[in-house]
């Protein structure tokens, strides 16, 4: 009996858990912190403005919540993908009440740090 390469390794696979990502409302769009707790599946839950939600890690991962400086009263996402120097989320009303996605590079100072809900 011949065997095939393929018969003699083992494959290890490692799967990470990816988040569950809901569709929010459309009125969500209005606010940034919403449109973040629909989406994360978290509506009902009170975080205050965007500016005042804590950080609780500086290491991004997809799912978190990026938190970001800019506008006066702050504004936050959800991390979607990353690369060795990117971010990329999605986020709602950066643009007046629309949701859109957005890549900024790591190093990028209007990024405060990333928090975890759960």
């Amino acid at each position: 009996i011949s065997q095939r390469w393929s018969d003699s390794y083992a494959q290890a696979v490692l799967i990470i858990p990816s988040p569950t990502i809901y569709d929010a409302p459309k009125w969500t769009y209005y606010s940034c912190v919403e449109f973040a707790k629909w989406t994360l599946g978290k509506q009902g839950t009170s975080w205050g403005i965007a500016k005042n939600i804590q950080v609780n890690t500086y290491k991004p991962e997809i799912g978190l919540l990026i938190l970001t400086n800019e506008g006066s009263l702050g504004h936050t996402g959800i991390v979607t993908s990353l690369t060795n120097n990117t971010v990329t989320f999605i986020e709602a009303n950066y643009l007046p009440s629309q949701r859109t996605k957005r890549t900024l590079e790591l190093i990028d100072s209007k990024i405060r740090g990333y928090r975890d809900v759960d």
